[in-house]
Order: C-alpha cells, then sequence, then structure tokens
C-alpha cells in the first residue's frame, strides 16, 4: 500500500518538522560549549542547590518515555469510521507530539547545566534524547503497515 499524494506530503512534513527538532536539540550542545568556553569553568547559576537534581531528572526523563508510550497508543487509537485521511493525520500529531516528548530530556539536560554546570549530565540526557528522535523518526513503511492494520482491523498502533 503506497500513500496517497496528500498523505505523502503530510509525511514528509513529518520528517521536516523533525529533522527542524532534531536540529534544535543540537543546538542546546553549542550553547554548552560556548558557555562551557567562555565562563571557564562553567559552575552553573544555582549550584549550590544542584546536588540532587541529575537523579531527579534522570527519573523524569524515563517519565517521559513512558509518557511517549502511553501517549501514541492513545493518540493512534482508530474508531470505526475513520478513513484513511483520519487516520494519517492521527499518525501525523502522534508523531508531533510524540516528537516533543522526545526532546524534554534534552531540556533537562539544559537546564541542569544552566543550574549546576552539570555538562556531563547533560551530554547523558541529550544523547536519550536523540536515542529517542532516531527510534521515533517517521519512517514510511511503519506509517503504511499501521495504516494497512488500521484500516483492515479498526484497531490503532499496539506498542
Amino acid at each position: 500500500m503506497q500513500l496517497p499524494l496528500e498523505m505523502n506530503k503530510l509525511f514528509q512534513t513529518s520528517r521536516i518538522i523533525s529533522g527542524a527538532m532534531l536540529f534544535g536539540v543540537l543546538v542546546y550542545a553549542i550553547i554548552v560549549e560556548v558557555m562551557r568556553r567562555q565562563f571557564d569553568p562553567f559552575q552553573g547559576f544555582a549550584a549550590p542547590r544542584t546536588a540532587q537534581l541529575p537523579d531527579i531528572f534522570y527519573g523524569l526523563a524515563l517519565m517521559a518515555l513512558v509518557a511517549i508510550r502511553v501517549l501514541r497508543k492513545a493518540l493512534l487509537k482508530s474508531s470505526p469510521g475513520d478513513d484513511k485521511k483520519i487516520l494519517v493525520r492521527k499518525m501525523v500529531v502522534a508523531h508531533i507530539v510524540t516528537y516533543c516528548l522526545c526532546e524534554i530530556p534534552a531540556i533537562l539536560g539544559l537546564v541542569l547545566f544552566l543550574m549546576g554546570g552539570h555538562y556531563r549530565e547533560f551530554y547523558v540526557l541529550l544523547l536519550f534524547t536523540l536515542l529517542l528522535m532516531v527510534l521515533y523518526f517517521p519512517k514510511i513503511d511503519h506509517w503504511e503497515a499501521w495504516l494497512r492494520k488500521s484500516m483492515s482491523s479498526g484497531q490503532g498502533l499496539r506498542s
């Protein structure tokens, strides 16, 4: 099954949005490196109060992964009356929401760096974000398979 032209355009738009968001996350690394070099050594703006934050932020990053799984399942649930157009739009919305949630660990890492100068923790959280973004990058064969499955069974994505 190949996506019709209009739906293929939505897929391509999703890929462009994904690329832009991925680029935005990489800009965080540039910000961190510029600040580290300009304010060597960068201790953060609230360093004394950040001792427990890395553990809390790692937990929040894992919660973002759980939220991705739960929300994708809810957003991709199809109804019996859904046609191809509605299903593809659900896929686009689910993808954009997923990518926003994928960005949370990198944002947390940036906050952690700015507050306490924790650049290693920033890179761990950035790597986690990049891993999530690679895993959830839109792939045409996944979209077609989900669409085919949803059209035949009336069920959404099960993952």
